[in-house]
């Protein structure tokens, strides 16, 4: 099977196969393992491609004015990066840039070969339309929470998210299958790690949440979701 397909679960509609959109395009995919830390895509870079995540999770990160690192999002196997810069007539720059967390796989398209394949496929272009869409609106909510919540309440915030992402439920316990340190958080958050540091603890001792080798565990999620 195609590469791409492999990798395009979650913008596959049930009973809408996309196996002829893609038949030409396996020889042009390039596929490459990124280490943890590695960058993919710099925000300061001239945009030339589409990219795929195969495998590992990626990081997608802005500077602010002051630059100061923001996360915008964490993306995993099926998200696909720098899609904003489809059918721009004109040179861009990437908006984001794109990290490796843990080790994976990315596969790269031209922009200009996948423009193509979308023309072709009409149903495709449909669920990457929607996708942009859907990180516009996250964006946006972001920056919103950012701006107008407290730093506790963004934690809760950015705790669901990342539960709803990453999460797997055992009864009422959720696990957030995903390592990481409180710098990480902070960045999520948009504050001070010693302000998520202090946000974090005054979470921790309502015995909501308790981290185990730096994954997330929320011990009672009703109650947790009755703060939000």
């Amino acid at each position: 099977m195609n590469e791409i397909l492999q990798v395009l679960d979650k913008l596959t509609l049930s009973q809408t196969p996309f196996e002829d959109c893609f038949q030409c395009l396996d020889s042009k995919v390039i596929k490459k393992k990124y280490s943890r830390g590695e960058v993919i895509i710099s925000e300061f870079e001239e945009g030339r491609g589409v990219f795929f995540i195969h495998s590992g999770l990626v990081k997608l990160t802005k500077l602010d004015k002051n630059g100061k690192e923001l996360i915008v999002s964490l993306k995993t196997r099926g998200d696909i990066i720098a899609e904003s810069g489809l059918f721009n007539k004109r040179e861009y720059l990437y908006t984001n840039t794109a990290t490796m967390i843990h080790e994976g796989e990315i596969l790269y398209i031209n922009t200009s070969l996948f423009e193509a394949e979308l023309k072709a496929c009409p149903l495709l272009t449909e669920k990457v339309i929607q996708n942009m869409g859907e990180q516009i609106e996250e964006f946006s909510t972001r920056l919103f929470e950012r701006a107008y919540l407290d730093i506790y309440s963004n934690l809760l915030i950015t705790i669901e998210k990342l539960s709803k992402k990453f999460g797997r439920r055992l009864n009422n316990k959720i696990y957030i299958d995903l390592p990481i340190s409180v710098y990480d958080l902070s960045l999520l958050v948009g504050a001070t790690r010693e302000s998520t540091s202090r946000a974090l603890s005054k979470l921790k001792s309502t015995h909501l949440i308790e981290l185990k080798e730096k994954r997330i565990i929320i011990l009672d999620w009703d109650k947790f979701s009755s703060l939000l």
